[in-house]
């Protein structure tokens, strides 16, 4: 996990990869977070 960091922070083009996949990987997780939030 600590190297997936430490890739993430020296590839910047890649930045923008990374942050999709969670959405990708989980998208329930997020509806659920989304929820959790809105009151």
């Amino acid at each position: 996990m600590n190297d997936r960091s430490s890739r993430r922070r020296t590839m910047k083009d890649d930045e923008t990869f990374e942050i999709s996949i969670p959405f990708d990987e989980a998208p329930h997780l997020d509806s659920q977070i989304f929820y959790s939030l809105s009151p």
